[in-house]
């Protein structure tokens, strides 16, 4: 048996971050067998593999936030708003990180994307459902090829370990 009182004394950046690991296994792992098994797996499978991932990299933002900021507001979503600020706390280029499902307005003036911005859906709310609050389908349209998202997995692994080798070193 697994239990919560096996895990060692974190600190909640800690936390965050071990949280932050276990999805981006989880993630993998699913990943992996749909690339292996293409015929059994579905879309709903494909948006479980998104909504795992992003929500890593929230958590990943948040514990990383966390270690210079405890009065963050953490309940939010939004992956842009998070990398702001983790951004504004580690400005060094050694932690720069630009994280996947990243949101970008090309072409589309500077006030508008800020509207657009405001009424866009969080990916670990959006792959997490599969419709909306009003039970209509999603507006958008996702696409996924296991194989490929595997890479960005893998660039997510590589990236926790330099960001938080650059912790220890900090």
């Amino acid at each position: 048996m697994i239990g919560n009182w096996q895990m060692p004394p974190m600190s909640v950046p800690q936390r965050f971050t071990a949280y932050a690991w276990a999805y981006l296994h989880a993630a993998t792992g699913m990943c992996e067998d749909m690339d292996g098994n293409p015929d059994q797996y579905k879309f709903p499978d494909a948006s479980v593999v998104l909504l795992l991932a992003a929500h890593s990299v929230e958590l990943f933002l948040k514990g990383a936030i966390l270690r210079l900021n405890e009065s963050f507001d953490i309940i939010t979503h939004c992956l842009d708003k998070l990398h702001r600020e983790y951004d504004r706390l580690y400005p060094d280029p050694r932690f720069r990180w630009e994280i996947p499902f990243g949101t970008e307005y090309a072409g589309i003036p500077y006030h508008e994307a800020l509207a657009l911005a405001k009424n866009e859906v969080p990916p670990s709310i959006r792959f997490r459902y599969p419709t909306n609050g009003a039970r209509m389908a999603w507006s958008e349209i996702h696409g996924f090829t296991p194989r490929l998202f595997l890479h960005t997995l893998n660039q997510l692994k590589a990236d926790y370990v330099r960001i938080e080798g650059k912790f220890r070193d900090a």
